[in-house]
């Protein structure tokens, strides 16, 4: 969705509470400074229930039930800004995506008013939206597979496992063997078989006219509930018992809302819980699919114009029938539909903090802890009870009251056991709702990654330092450490021995002007070893400051970066990607002969600041070159000093149409043409001012995505599309495309390097082979062009596997080509 008239509403709007509702009670209400977006629910060990509330600026974690009324704030989580955030939980975790470069935050709430952010995993850089479902983790809206499947095992650290790609998804719901997507784009609904996570594949998809927004499935799965996020965007009821024929039953659309919109989609028993912007939350009664009915709602958004705007998001899955709402203008709400069925008043509350835990003192045991309850649901007293435990799903034990306490003994050390507890009342046998909690017997056998791992460049070394765990990955004690290993691109290139909690270091001397990325692992005693996830991967370059510099700031469309880096390495450029403009200071001191800028494409852009155009206008103005790219930057963004200097008028704000890219003719990009499959909205349409000329236009409908300027002293080339998102074919590559463009920058990517000539011959032979071999074991020291060549793989390292494919290049020909740099020809012998 597009919030451009949603960021002035909220800075100037004041928020009310606009309290108009049929079957729908306000409970308690949150305000917050910031746009709120999406919402989920938590309940603590102790009971209490804590609304998860996505912000513009991270994720707040509020207390509803203490005070009702008055719902508090007890923790915040910060994140990347952005207007989209989705939050999901599984065990005492909580789950953050988001389309600013964040990656997913793994945030343990087991004591929320002291949660911690204890792992990001960098997979992706941004994210759409999550889902959880029976322990894994669906990642849709993300770089890479169009939906990414992660392991939950070790909830703290998930683990990748698979993907499937498709289209773009905006939304999923999963359930059982199968996920349900939404490709917004094309509105079409995805049924996806799931059962073996690392291949997934299509059973069916059908289109329809709409946009696929959201989905969820009804209680018996016999219904797919779907909805639109456009204008006159409503909510469609599927029968989907058989894949093999699929028919839409029903639509309901609110009252008045032909021109309105619907959001997000739950269901709870037999009732539609529905985030329908300026109508608020919607409950529609299913309980016949062909004939759904309006059961209640309540008004979050006190105005009556505008698309989107109101309600974002619903979450009505509590015991206590609460259902939170988040209102980008007015925060949290939360409300009680009198037709939920929640627990009975004579049923008992389940036992509160309840915790298994066990460490490497206990090798074949976890002792349970919980406080046992006092009263009814409903507040009446209790009587007599005794509280059941569940091991796996199985009956193990049942304690009186009064205990507390349970040790489950003759486990196996090493194995994960998951626990349920309920209070059963002796009397009727009425029982409480489950409370959980899981541990690893004897503590996790798997240690923690290295904490506070830094590097720093030092001339022609690498400094590496970090503080090594001191505990498992479960949080329990760790006392078997033995080494940390570190890791350059993906290769193991050193291990010392450490102890627990020691800060350590490490230097590293690769060859210079490269980017190096490094990550550390924790290594224990045992036999076999034990070795922790990674840490985040550290990017740095050794050397002096590179040729060309790519800025991709954090808040952006992550499409562009990877792809120039790539592009340009292929060329044999000195290239660095930061997401820092003062990476290596000054860019005027740094003297690069070219910088990359990436604004990014709607919704993730960056907009210019003045004190960042300022330093890019002083670099021109010392001869420097700029190639920027940004969707939004030309004609929707207020311009800069730096955009005046690119003599480029942005004509239209545009929209989703980019679909061919063709080189003008007469320009340095003339016989060029791509099929465009970036990021695709609110494209700006570029004219040249005076001095400059269109390079790159649109095919259809025509319009300019790409201007070039000659000024006396620097050049620029601006465009309106990703970089990334041009597709290699008939008509062209990336790297053809750069090569023309750090030509016209007077930067030579034409030197006629072949990947494989070591010795620069024109010639793939025996003789190459020779030389890579005398690199590999440090007979010979290679110069930054035969490191290049002798490279074959492009992974910084002269190696065995550079020796398996030049040797394949060889005896395979032409008909393989190796990687050449602007070469016109490539003989073999």
């Amino acid at each position: 969705m597009r919030l451009k008239s949603i960021i002035l509403t909220v800075m100037l709007l004041p928020v009310l509470i606009f309290a108009q509702s049929w079957n729908c009670e306000l409970i308690g209400q949150l305000d917050y400074s910031q746009l709120a977006n999406d919402i989920w629910g938590y309940v603590a060990s102790d009971g209490t229930e804590y609304a998860l509330v996505g912000t513009s600026s991270g994720t707040s974690i509020v207390d509803v039930s203490t005070d009702e009324s008055n719902p508090t704030e007890v923790a915040f989580i910060s994140g990347q800004n952005s207007t989209w955030r989705d939050v999901k939980t599984y065990d005492h975790y909580m789950y953050v995506s988001t389309e600013a470069s964040q990656g997913i935050q793994v945030v343990d709430i087991q004591d929320p008013p002291n949660a911690q952010l204890v792992y990001t995993w960098d997979g992706v850089s941004g994210a759409h939206n999550i889902f959880q479902a029976d322990g894994y983790l669906y990642i849709i809206g993300a770089s890479g597979y169009n939906m990414h499947i992660l392991d939950l095992s070790n909830p703290a650290q998930p683990e990748e496992v698979g993907g499937w790609n498709g289209e773009y998804l905006h939304d999923v719901y999963v359930r059982g063997d199968y996920a349900y997507g939404c490709g917004i784009y094309s509105s079409t609904m995805y049924i996806i078989d799931i059962s073996d996570k690392t291949n997934p594949f299509t059973v069916t998809s059908w289109s329809y006219s709409g946009a696929a927004h959201a989905c969820w499935l009804s209680e018996d799965g016999n219904y797919l509930i779907t909805a639109d996020e456009t204008s006159g965007g409503h909510i469609k009821i599927w029968d989907v018992s058989d894949f093999g024929n699929i028919n839409m039953v029903s639509e309901w659309m609110a009252d008045g809302g032909q021109n309105e919109s619907v959001h997000n989609v739950f269901v709870r028993d037999n009732y539609i819980y529905a985030s329908h912007y300026v109508f608020g939350l919607q409950v529609i009664d299913i309980t016949d699919p062909y004939n759904p009915v309006l059961a209640g709602y309540y008004d979050t958004y006190p105005g009556s114009g505008g698309l989107y705007e109101g309600a974002w998001g619903a979450y009505p899955f509590t015991e206590s029938c609460y259902t939170y709402i988040s209102d980008m203008n007015g925060g949290l709400f939360v409300v009680h539909f009198a037709g939920c069925a929640g627990a009975d008043d004579d049923d008992p509350r389940p036992p509160d903090n309840f915790s298994a835990y066990s460490d490497y003192t206990l090798p074949e045991s976890v002792n349970l802890t919980w406080d046992d309850p006092t009263e009814l649901h409903g507040g009446g007293s209790i009587g007599n009870f005794a509280i059941d435990i569940y091991r796996d799903g199985t009956f193990a034990a049942s304690v009186g009251e009064g205990v507390e306490y349970y040790a489950d003994n003759g486990l196996v050390d090493g194995q994960f056991y998951e626990y349920e507890a309920q209070t059963r009342l002796l009397s009727n046998d009425s029982l409480s709702v489950f409370v959980d909690d899981g541990a690893f017997c004897g503590g996790s056998p798997t240690p923690s990654p290295p904490s506070d791992f830094e590097v720093s460049n030092n001339g022609n070394t690498v400094t590496l330092n970090w503080i090594s765990p001191t505990t498992q990955e479960d949080g329990t004690p760790l006392d078997d450490l033995s080494n940390i290993v570190i890791y350059r691109n993906g290769e193991q290139v050193a291990s010392t021995s450490s102890s627990p909690g020691e800060q350590g270091w490490y230097n590293d001397a690769p060859p210079q002007d490269y980017t190096y990325s490094y990550y550390l692992t924790a290594v224990d005693n045992e036999s076999p070893p034990n070795e922790s996830s990674p840490t985040p991967s550290l990017d740095i370059w050794v050397g002096e400051s590179p040729a060309i510099f790519i800025w991709e700031p954090p808040d952006n469309s992550p499409g562009s970066g990877a792809a120039l880096l790539e592009s340009a390495q292929n060329l044999n450029q000195s290239v660095f990607l930061a997401d820092n403009l003062q990476q290596f200071g000054d860019p005027v001191a740094a003297d690069y002969e070219a910088i990359f800028v990436l604004l990014g494409i709607s919704p993730s852009t960056h907009v210019l600041a003045d004190d960042e155009a300022t330093l890019l206008v002083e670099y021109l103005e010392a001869g420097g070159n700029i190639y920027m790219e940004g969707g939004e930057t030309w004609a929707w963004d207020s311009p800069t000093s730096l955009h005046n200097m690119f003599h480029i008028n942005g004509t239209d704000d545009g929209s989703g149409d980019l679909g061919t890219i063709i080189g003008e003719n007469g320009t340095f990009a003339e016989n060029l043409y791509f099929t465009y499959q970036g990021e695709n909205n609110w494209i700006d349409h570029l004219e040249p001012g005076s001095g400059a000329v269109t390079i790159l236009s649109n095919s259809s409908p025509s319009y300019g995505v790409g201007v070039a300027y000659e000024a006396e002293n620097y050049r620029t080339i601006g465009t309106s599309f990703e970089f990334g998102g041009l597709s290699d074919g008939a008509g062209g590559s990336k790297d053809e495309l750069l090569t023309v463009m750090l030509d016209f920058f007077g930067i030579d990517a034409t030197a006629g390097s072949i990947k494989g000539d070591v010795n620069g011959d024109g010639f793939l032979d025996i003789y190459d082979v020779i030389k890579v071999v005398n690199f590999m074991l440090g007979i010979t020291e290679p110069t930054e062009e035969e490191a290049w060549a002798a490279d074959m793989n492009s992974d910084s390292l002269i190696d065995v596997f550079d020796i398996v494919l030049l040797v394949d290049a060889i005896l395979n020909g032409a008909e393989d080509e190796a990687p050449v740099k602007g070469s016109p020809d490539l003989f073999f012998r």
